[in-house]
């Protein structure tokens, strides 16, 4: 396949594509109104624009009417609060042709960089169809770009992902990922490990849902229990009593998982933040080579400055990404106090759903309504019990995979 073409089904071909390869990357710098201060060879090639027609007009000189326009109200947004963001993005070149890129947009001193790869992963045509998608609806009810953002978060939910963060730190990976591929080289480790740790975050949270659900779907049983065993009089005081035990350990077993659910819950989240700084440092730190050997022929001013830029925020992004994982290891580690304490719970909800069909056998009532509510007790302790044990499993492999990356940044140091 040729790696230059770029081929989609909302009518991008390459005779409408300007060609660029898989090995190439570009850059641009603007201030914080979005006006061009700088940028690198593939980027000034790629517009079809000279440098004299670049540098210091609007960054939207490369914009494709194409684009919804609530994607660049995310991205001030983001960029305005001092975070980077990560987008699909459909330029336009001077000479009318499209080009399709993932841009990475992050803050600098005195304004914005932008580092920018050729898309190809199975996310590429999705979002394209998202696009798509919102710019008919902002056409259609004349939508405000605020309005327009709120849709497009919309439509990323609706492709499975939790908010756009979640989306852009997957998103990058799998670019990378996919890139590396069509080049012909090893896939970076870590981006394998990510995906492993985003998967078993993501189970595990799956894993707290189904407890919760069943929590809530059983909760009036040990209550049942009770009404029927006042029936019995005094035959059924035992019950009463195991029905009461029952209720209070279920309960605490509920409020063990709600605190471990909101760790879990920013477990996923660090998980995703460090994939999304690790990559986009994986990218400049490539793009500065790639600048190291343009700037040598260049004959441009002030590019030494621009690597030092490039350099410094790359150096940045993966501090902040180890720092990232090694929570991620902390709160991991204390996820064994937390297994353990429900794991308990479960073993004490065993035992008491035992006494109480022991007690049922004794009163010989094993198949009476009583009976029946008292074997729906095992549906509650045996799904968090299963649980558990899935979530025992993905909490180690998590922390293997943290150990992995942390002990290859540190390697690499």
């Amino acid at each position: 396949m040729d790696e230059t073409a770029t081929r989609a089904s909302d009518g991008d071909t390459d005779d409408t594509a300007v060609p660029f390869s898989f090995a190439e990357l570009f850059y641009s710098r603007t201030d914080k109104s979005g006006v061009i201060l700088s940028g690198n060879s593939v980027f000034q090639r790629t517009s079809q624009y000279g440098w004299d027609e670049l540098v210091g007009r609007p960054h939207s000189i490369v914009r494709h009417p194409d684009m919804p326009r609530g994607v660049f109200r995310l991205l001030w947004d983001f960029l305005e609060a001092g975070r980077p963001l990560g987008a699909y993005v459909k330029n336009r070149a001077k000479d009318g042709r499209q080009y399709w890129v993932f841009a990475v947009f992050t803050p600098v001193d005195g304004g914005y960089l932008s580092v920018r790869i050729k898309p190809s992963s199975a996310m590429f045509p999705l979002v394209r169809q998202v696009y798509r998608t919102l710019l008919a609806v902002e056409q259609n009810n004349a939508l405000s770009p605020p309005e327009s953002m709120e849709r497009l978060k919309a439509e990323i939910q609706a492709l499975g992902f939790d908010d756009y963060e979640t989306f852009m730190a997957v998103a990058i990976r799998e670019e990378l990922a996919a890139r590396d591929d069509r080049l012909g080289r090893r896939r970076q480790s870590f981006v394998d490990r990510f995906a492993d740790m985003t998967d078993n975050a993501r189970a595990m949270q799956k894993e707290i849902a189904q407890i919760v659900s069943t929590y809530e779907a059983n909760r009036y049983v040990p209550l049942n229990l009770q009404i029927q065993s006042a029936h019995l009089g005094r035959d059924g005081t035992s019950i009463g009593v195991i029905s009461s035990n029952f209720s209070k350990v279920a309960a605490g077993t509920q409020s063990e998982i709600d605190t471990f659910g909101k760790s879990a819950a920013a477990v996923f989240r660090q998980i995703c933040e460090g994939q999304f700084l690790l990559c986009a440092a994986k990218i400049q730190d490539e793009i500065l080579a790639f600048h190291t050997d343009e700037t040598a022929a260049s004959e441009r001013a002030g590019q030494q400055g621009e690597a030092d830029m490039l350099r410094a925020q790359c150096d940045e992004y993966r501090r902040l990404a180890g720092d990232g994982l090694s929570s991620i290891r902390c709160i991991l580690q204390s996820f064994d106090d937390d297994y353990r304490r429900m794991k308990q719970c479960a073993i004490n909800l065993e035992v008491i759903r035992i006494m109480g069909k022991v007690d049922a056998a004794r009163l010989q009532i094993g198949q009476s309504e009583l009976g029946a509510l008292i074997e729906e007790l095992k549906v509650f302790q045996t799904a968090v019990s299963v649980s558990l044990g899935k979530i025992e499993g993905q909490s180690f492999e998590m922390r293997s995979d943290a150990d992995g990356i942390v002990g290859a940044l540190q390697s690499a140091a």
